[in-house]
């Protein structure tokens, strides 16, 4: 009797195999195999975790939450910053002069099927105090998240009109 209950268990679990095959939509320009689907919470997480460390000025939260690696493309052309000394010595500066609030109002975290990698789209509405007068942004960042920390960041940014409704 335990033989056949074996044979049924095998045959069983080999006419329905548990892993299934990751299909994926979309493309990346750099792979057109690349396929995407809905991340883990984990890299919201992350993420979440981030915005929070900046908000309340965190910098050794900050780089413990980032790659020795990381990069940051800005919104502007020639705002790239590579690795973790150059992001703390513009964070320090950029605090200081400008003194930005992020608020997370949407995210989605997406996988590659094909390289893995795990990344998060969000929005934040983003108020900054520039010569004493506050002013708004949308930013849209696209991050990767890396082994548990942020290696990498696109930001997006679009002004806002001072007297634009919340």
């Amino acid at each position: 009797m335990k033989k056949i209950i074996l044979i049924f268990a095998v045959v069983l679990t080999a006419c329905n195999p548990s892993v299934k095959e990751e299909v994926g939509a979309g493309f990346f320009y750099g792979d057109l195999d690349e396929k995407f689907v809905v991340g883990s919470d984990d890299a919201v997480a992350v993420w979440n975790k981030y915005i929070d460390a900046h908000n309340n000025r965190d910098i050794k939260a900050i780089m413990s939450l980032e790659s020795d690696s990381i990069r940051v493309d800005g919104p502007l052309a020639d705002n790239i910053i590579i690795g973790k000394e150059a992001h703390e010595a513009f964070l320090n500066e950029w605090f200081v002069a400008v003194s930005p609030k992020w608020e997370i109002f949407w995210s989605m975290p997406y996988k590659g099927t094909v390289s893995g990698a795990e990344w998060i789209v969000a929005g934040h509405s983003v108020k900054m105090k520039v010569d004493g007068v506050v002013t708004k942004a949308i930013h849209m960042i696209d991050a990767e998240i890396k082994n548990g920390l942020v290696n990498r960041f696109f930001v997006y940014e679009r002004q806002v009109p001072a007297d634009a409704e919340e």
